[in-house]
């Protein structure tokens, strides 16, 4: 019997993803409010090292999973050049191209752009 539990649990870890999978499959790219694709300034901007809100741009100092979606903690934000507190997003895939992230108690949807705009 511990045997089977022994492969079970295997099982279980082998078929989780981690953060840093999870954050390049379904989160890298660029995003913005349904139907602002076209306008540049209302895009969110997801890659391996940083995240850009607008004006606003962060370093992705960690990445972690937890109940399903992915935190982005970043370091070194700014605004215009200003400096600005570091943050924490979190990121849940809603569908293949619609994203939740929710930055302290503000939510917001977005959807993918696509890349041949």
């Amino acid at each position: 019997m511990s045997i089977f539990l022994g492969l079970l649990a295997g099982m279980t870890l082998l078929g989780q993803a981690d953060a840093g999978t999870l954050y390049a499959r379904d989160f890298q790219g660029e995003f913005a409010p349904k139907g602002s694709c076209a306008m540049p300034t209302e895009h969110w901007v997801f890659t391996a090292r940083d995240v850009t809100q607008g004006k606003i741009a962060c370093q992705v100092a960690s990445l972690s999973s937890q109940d399903g979606h992915v935190v982005v903690a970043t370091r070194n934000c700014t605004k215009n050049g200003q400096p600005l507190p570091d943050r924490h997003y979190s990121l849940d895939l809603m569908s293949e191209d619609i994203v939740k992230v929710q930055v302290g108690e503000t939510a917001s949807l977005l959807q993918r752009c696509p890349t041949n705009r």
